[in-house]
């Protein structure tokens, strides 16, 4: 999945050079190992909104949460700084939350489309036939349910091997 960026939005192209995708027959187990060898090759990719949607995602199933800094967060974060300094880290702190606010669905969609392009042809067939995520790949785009849908055909609610 790329995404190339451009003034309007704060996404970046995700490449995972070498990184094979997930093939359902490769069972529970090869599906764990392909989930914690994806989280660590994120790691590796430079920082952007959709590398920390895709992460917390993989980490916790759950959407990144915008961070909004109080002042006196701002103060603790960064002591030596005065009021002037506070208030101009705090205006550019509050332009890259609205930024990401902003960019939040089209950073989700794209989300959702690198995970099932992260599919294999063994694992789309059993998620194309899965209501949940089939559903969810029509409509709503939604990254967390494609992963609960992925963790469950793969993982947690598998038939077989």
């Amino acid at each position: 999945m790329s995404l190339e960026p451009n003034d309007t939005t704060t996404q970046r192209e995700i490449t995972l050079a070498g990184f094979g995708k997930l093939e359902f027959v490769t069972g529970s187990q090869g599906a764990l190992v392909w989930t914690e060898e994806l989280e660590r090759r994120l790691g590796n990719v430079i920082n952007s909104q959709m590398k920390s949607e895709l992460m917390e995602i993989v980490r916790t199933g759950l959407h990144h949460e915008i961070k909004w800094k109080t002042e006196q967060q701002m103060q603790i974060l960064f002591p030596n700084l005065d009021k002037n300094q506070i208030a101009a880290t705090m205006e550019a702190s509050n332009k890259i939350s609205a930024k990401e606010l902003v960019n939040q669905d089209e950073c989700r969609t794209a989300v959702n489309a690198f995970l099932h392009n992260m599919m294999g042809k063994t694992s789309l067939e059993i998620l194309m036939n899965d209501e949940l995520y089939n559903d969810n790949d029509l409509n709503a785009k939604d990254p967390t349910v494609a992963w609960a849908r992925i963790m469950a055909t793969h993982v947690h609610s598998r038939e077989g091997s």
